[in-house]
């Protein structure tokens, strides 16, 4: 029976270590605070602006229709996935208060020519 009590003792050398002692310390380093953006300066309206094209799309080459007059404007432009993809009429798109995300173009003086009765 004396080999019986032989490796039984509970836990053993490693019974109550079970490497806490890393545990217990817990270390993880403190990432530094990203600083905001706040530093970039925002573009201004008229500084940054960008020289917009108006490009008809072929079926409106074909037709004849142009940009500065198609009824298109207040329908398509950035609320038709095909044209924001393409910016087809990207400056009367924009004059018309339908311009592109993130576009800001320079001229922007015939905006008030094109009021948005045909909006509704």
């Amino acid at each position: 029976g004396a080999a019986m009590g032989m490796g039984t003792t509970t836990g053993g050398a490693f019974g109550s270590g079970d490497g806490n002692g890393f545990a217990e310390l817990n270390w993880e380093p403190t990432p530094a605070p990203t600083p905001l953006p706040t530093d970039l300066p925002t573009p201004a309206p008229v500084d940054n602006c960008i020289v917009c094209d108006d490009v008809e799309t072929p079926w409106m080459t074909s037709n004849g229709k142009d940009c500065t007059t198609s009824n298109l404007i207040n329908t398509k432009c950035n609320k038709n996935d095909n044209w924001t993809t393409k910016k087809w009429c990207r400056l009367s798109c924009y004059n018309a208060g339908n311009g592109y995300p993130g576009d800001v173009c320079c001229s922007s003086s015939s905006r008030m020519r094109n009021l948005r009765e045909a909006s509704r």
